[in-house]
């Protein structure tokens, strides 16, 4: 029987490095967390590394509470329009809904779709009297509500095209925080970070082994997957691209929020903490990078390791050139400079996805490995039992 992780706050550390994590959302598996010293070990957004240690009276537990996920969605990755809902987890209903259409004066709508989802529902739902969790996609935000949820008070904010929407978000906040916790959780749709060994990936990137396409699994077209070697195997997972522009909105989000924020878009912090946008900002690595020049106090060191990883993902594209049997192949299954695939229609884009993951696994075994050896094995997902890609997998 698989246990639900125990969703908790930190709370009451008063160490200068634990008064730093005091108000972040958690959570522990509370069937292996118990140390016979009676500490817990839990996750917490937001920090890179192994599970901390903590004393249950640094944890606020929340037991019962309203379970509400805020979702921004399309349909595949053709459409412009994107669904912002608030979803009751618990009985599986949409509380609100609000179509979001992309165009030039209105851009990454996984962020605004989840601020104007918030504010919709705190103006139009009759709160209730218990405690309420949010699970959030996006970690910036996740981050920043929950400190005006703690502190009662709006010091950081977003950058200045979606200051005013975060601001209206904070004073609702702390409106209806007095009788009741509300806690942001950031669970990412499609990929978790406990899921794949953060400095494997980040190794796979480096050098250069490791590509990027549209997902094939019928169940998932508003996705993209990614193939990477990992030492013992080649290994592959889905993740959610809202597209470049969410992808540099993130990056100044990350900087309007605090100098201290900025470790986390280090790229192996950002394979650890939050793996979805880790492989984004890699599809859009040329994108972010020239976003990371403009900001005044971006260090130079960051500078220098995205720098390194857009060299990377060149690489990466030269490699995968080679198991395409032409030049004109290569360019239909390769993205275009903003990291969007041709994808006039459902036809179009199952040929494109099934063929760019049938040479995938053929570079992994190929142009990806080592000269003394192939990968110990090739990982398949479920998804894929009895589908093309599985049949290909087994000539290896």
């Amino acid at each position: 029987m698989q246990h639900q992780p125990v969703i908790c706050r930190v709370q009451n550390l008063t160490s200068p490095k634990g008064q730093v994590l005091n108000g972040l959302a958690a959570s522990f598996d509370p069937t292996m967390s118990s140390r016979s010293d009676g500490r817990v070990a839990v996750t917490i957004d937001g920090v890179k590394g192994p599970q901390l240690s903590l004393k249950p009276e640094n944890l606020h537990i929340l037991e019962t509470f309203e379970n509400l996920a805020v979702a921004v969605g399309r349909r595949d990755l053709r459409s412009r329009d994107f669904m912002a809902t608030v979803v009751d987890q618990k009985r599986g209903k949409k509380v609100t809904a609000r179509m979001l259409s992309r165009d030039e004066n209105v851009t990454a709508l996984r962020s605004r779709g989840t601020l104007i989802a918030l504010v919709e529902y705190f103006q139009d739902q009759r709160l209730p009297k218990g405690d309420i969790v949010f699970h959030l996609t996006d970690l910036n935000l996740a981050l920043l509500l929950n400190s005006y949820a703690v502190k009662k008070e709006m010091v950081q904010s977003l950058y200045s095209n979606q200051h005013i929407l975060a601001k209206t978000v904070g004073k609702l906040i702390i409106r209806n925080c007095d009788k009741r916790v509300i806690l942001f959780k950031y669970t990412p749709f499609r990929i978790d970070r406990n899921d794949r060994p953060a400095n494997g990936m980040l190794k796979s990137v480096l050098s250069s082994k490791f590509h990027i396409y549209p997902c094939p699994c019928e169940d998932y077209l508003d996705a993209l997957e990614v193939r990477f070697l990992l030492p013992d195997c080649s290994t592959h997972c889905f993740f959610l691209d809202f597209g470049e522009d969410e992808t540099t909105q993130y990056a100044r989000n990350l900087f309007s929020m605090g100098e201290e924020d900025t470790n986390r878009l280090k790229p192996d912090t950002l394979a650890d903490i939050d793996p979805q946008m880790f492989w984004s900002s890699i599809l859009h690595s040329k994108a972010l990078l020239k976003v990371l020049k403009k900001i005044p106090n971006c260090p130079d060191e960051l500078l220098k390791e995205w720098s390194n990883i857009y060299s990377c993902y060149l690489q990466s594209i030269m490699t995968f050139k080679e198991v395409c049997f032409s030049a004109s192949e290569a360019v239909r299954m390769l993205p275009d400079n903003n990291g969007n695939w041709n994808l006039l229609n459902d036809e179009i884009h199952y040929n494109i996805a099934f063929r760019n993951s049938k040479l995938a696994v053929l570079a992994s075994v190929t142009e990806w490995r080592d000269k003394a050896h192939r990968p110990a094995r090739i990982d398949i997902m479920d998804n894929y039992i009895g589908s093309e890609i599985d049949k290909k997998v087994a000539e290896f």
